[in-house]
């Protein structure tokens, strides 16, 4: 009868014993997931402050180039649709919007087009601002 209640008290204890390290184990492990999802969400939001950082900063680059005045109102209004185009390119490649890029880069033939189009029509005075303004863009990129 010893062995019988001696037995039956340690399987009780011990029981009661895995109870509590399994209770135990369940809050250490959701504590640290709590942990982990803190740390990923601060993580995450790091990542889109920088992104929005970088983004403003590539629009302020392509802003503070500003667009030259041209003789001839039609070299000037290209100019300035050369500019927009050129800002929406920065922002995608800025963003890492790769379908946004590979949409632009389609463009990006008819723009070359264009931009000779316009060459051979500008003064040599023009032609002289537009490459200047174009060589500040690409570096400013």
């Amino acid at each position: 009868m010893k062995k019988l209640i001696l037995s039956a008290l340690a399987a009780s204890v011990l029981v009661v014993s895995c109870k509590n390290t399994t209770e135990k184990a369940a809050k250490d492990l959701e504590n640290a997931m709590d942990k982990v999802e803190k740390k990923a969400e601060q993580a995450t939001n790091e990542v889109k402050k920088t992104a929005e950082n970088l983004v403003d900063d590539a629009k302020k680059a392509v802003s503070s180039v500003e667009v030259p005045k041209f003789k001839s109102p039609e070299v000037q209004k290209f100019a300035d649709e050369y500019a927009n185009y050129y800002k929406e390119v920065s922002e995608a490649v800025k963003s890492g919007s790769a379908e946004k890029v590979q949409q632009l880069q389609t463009k990006a033939t008819e723009w070359a087009t264009k931009s000779q189009e316009y060459l051979s029509k500008m003064t040599a005075e023009d032609a002289k601002t537009w490459s200047e303004w174009v060589t500040k863009l690409t570096q400013n990129q």
